[in-house]
């Protein structure tokens, strides 16, 4: 399908941006994953990203946090270059994200996984006092916020025995236990039912509240559109539309491509 317009990007003034992602091409073997991709984030934002399987949103998320090394363009979070870094050194500096499926060790417990995810783990070779020291600090802080979005109780059971809707709150508990500037979610409500969903969005609302800007990346439009102040729509690693729920909702361009997917 041949994208009806050029791309398009926007960019609020520097001071406001959190994130600004400038021209972006990610290829794969001779093939454009994304082209030319622009954008920027505004701090306490929550935006959405859409469009069909191969569209390159995972893509980008990946280049966002150093799973994917860009082919050309920029990438500055809160001032810093991201282009080059690790996703462990991106992820201290202030960027969380979860993953379409569950990424939960099957060997350890709810608690434990969350644990690992605590910034204080991530630093081997200490003391074994100072070790343990941590440690208690982990735990206490894997509960708090096991606690904080609804899980207390489901802290000793392993992964393999959850519901898809807590699991996936339990990778939410992994992103958020280290208090993070910026939160990307890769198809957080997938699996999920409408009851599940609406809670899922009163929580991310929460933590929005709390001052976490947030990329929420979904197939289903309405939960996007309905968490969402700004919306992009790929298609084939192309930005075709980008606006608020009902400018998006309504472009031409974005009922041509979807044939009426967002309706």
């Amino acid at each position: 399908m041949e994208v009806p317009r050029e791309a398009i990007s926007y960019y609020p003034e520097p001071t406001d941006a959190l994130l600004e992602v400038r021209d972006i091409t990610v290829t794969f073997g001779g093939v454009k994953a994304l082209r030319s991709i622009g954008f920027s984030i505004p701090h306490g934002a929550v935006w959405g990203l859409v469009g069909p399987n191969g569209s390159g949103k995972t893509t980008l998320v990946n280049s966002l946090t150093g799973y994917v090394r860009p082919s050309t363009g920029s990438i500055v979070f809160d001032g810093q270059d991201l282009i080059g870094n690790a996703p462990q050194i991106i992820a201290r500096r202030g960027i969380a994200r979860t993953f379409q499926t569950p990424t939960l060790s099957t060997e350890l417990t709810v608690e434990e996984n969350v644990m690992l995810a605590c910034e204080t783990q991530a630093y081997p070779g200490i003391l074994r006092q100072l070790a343990w020291t941590h440690l208690a600090r982990a735990r206490a802080r894997a509960r708090e916020i096991l606690a904080a979005i609804g899980l207390a109780k489901y802290g000793s059971y392993y992964p393999a025995s959850l519901p898809v809707g807590v699991a996936k709150r339990a990778c939410l508990a992994r992103a958020l236990v280290r208090n993070p500037t910026l939160l990307l979610m890769d198809e957080p409500g997938a699996g999920l039912n409408d009851g599940e969903r609406e809670s899922l969005t009163t929580l991310l609302r929460k933590y929005h509240r709390a001052g976490i800007t947030m990329l929420v990346i979904d197939h289903n439009v309405s939960f996007v559109m309905s968490l969402c102040s700004t919306v992009i729509v790929l298609s084939e690693g192309q930005i075709i539309s980008m606006g608020d729920p009902k400018q998006v909702q309504e472009d031409p361009v974005v009922i041509e491509a979807y044939l009426g997917l967002v309706r």
